[in-house]
């Protein structure tokens, strides 16, 4: 008897959609290197906070501080195929 290798079960269907959410993790994060006189960052943590003058990053960019605050903005949906994500 031969099993037919492209019968897909709920599990493989439900983590190809999930890979397919996690394509852009690598990209569209923003950093932040600003730093107060004390070596902290001021006013960057927090959900609030206004990143629209943080610079865009890949993850795979090279990072010239050893410090700094890093952003990331994704949304996971309530379904996927019908499934809960929790």
């Amino acid at each position: 008897m031969v099993l037919n290798q492209n019968i897909k079960t709920t599990v493989d269907r439900l983590t190809d959609e999930l890979e397919k959410l996690c394509t852009n993790y690598l990209s569209e994060w923003k950093i932040n290197t600003d730093f107060g006189y004390d070596g902290s960052m001021q006013n960057s943590s927090g959900v609030n906070v206004d990143d629209s003058n943080w610079k865009n990053i890949s993850l795979k960019d090279k990072i010239n501080n050893n410090y700094c605050w890093l952003r990331k903005t994704f949304f996971m949906p309530r379904k996927v195929l019908n499934t809960s994500v929790k």
